[in-house]
C-alpha cells in the first residue's frame, strides 16, 4: 500500500466520516464528541501525539463541528 500525503489522509479520514453519517447522524457526533474527550485528556498522551491530535483535530474535527451546528464544541475545540 503506497503512503498518503497527510492532505489525503485528512480527505480519507473526512470521507469515512461522511459516510458513515449518511447512514446515522448519531455517528457524526459520536466522533466529534469522542475527540472532544480526546482533547480534554490529551496531556496524557507523548508529546508527538499530541501534535498528531492537535492538527487532525483543528483541520478535520474543528470545521466538522462549526459546520454541524456544535458552536460550543467548536469554540473548545479551536
Amino acid at each position: 500500500m503506497t503512503q498518503l500525503t497527510p492532505e489525503q489522509e485528512k480527505f480519507e479520514t473526512i470521507r469515512k466520516i461522511l459516510t458513515a453519517s449518511q447512514k446515522d447522524i448519531r455517528i457524526l457526533f459520536l466522533k466529534i464528541f469522542d475527540r472532544l474527550h480526546n482533547m480534554i485528556t490529551i496531556d496524557a498522551k507523548k508529546p508527538e501525539s499530541q501534535k498528531r491530535i492537535a492538527l487532525e483535530t483543528l483541520n478535520i474535527y474543528v470545521p466538522l463541528a462549526k459546520r454541524s451546528g456544535l458552536r460550543d464544541v467548536y469554540h473548545i475545540l479551536k
